[in-house]
């Protein structure tokens, strides 16, 4: 039997869903699933807080970047 490919998205609505169900202790999602308990719980955490649209991808991009001062480019 070939191996189900899935999304992200579609991972994380597995785990919440089988979390919410109460038929599976955390711990045994997380080693199901192949993640970390904190992992797990952030993904519980911002479900309760967003829905469906707090387990979509988030960007990794720096909120702010430090800004240079001319001092320090030598000039």
């Amino acid at each position: 039997m070939p191996w189900e490919k899935m999304s992200a998205l579609d991972r994380r609505i597995r785990f919440v869903r089988d979390y919410l169900s109460g038929d599976y202790t955390k711990k045994a999602l997380c080693m199901h699933y192949g993640i970390s308990r904190p992992t797990g719980d952030k993904w519980i955490e911002r479900y309760s807080l967003y829905g469906l649209g707090g387990l979509y991808e988030r960007s990794r991009r720096p909120h702010r970047y430090r800004q240079r001062h001319q001092s320090s480019l030598g000039g």
